[in-house]
């Protein structure tokens, strides 16, 4: 996992959203954390959406 900070927040978004421990990110034990405020059911303007888990990655 990149270095980000995880959200801890109650979020509508939280099972889909990377920052959060609910989407299934296992943050480090050095984590760090904040408390993202959702701005409505679509979540924040950090929102990170997760991939889906068959999409690769390339390089370019």
């Amino acid at each position: 996992m990149p270095d980000i900070a995880m959200c801890n927040a109650q979020c509508p978004v939280s099972l889909s959203c990377r920052r959060h421990t609910n989407s299934g990110t296992k943050p480090s034990y050095r984590q760090s954390w904040m408390m993202f405020e959702p701005e409505n059911e679509r979540g924040c303007g950090d929102y990170w959406p997760t991939r889906p888990t068959n999409e690769r990655t390339t390089r370019g």
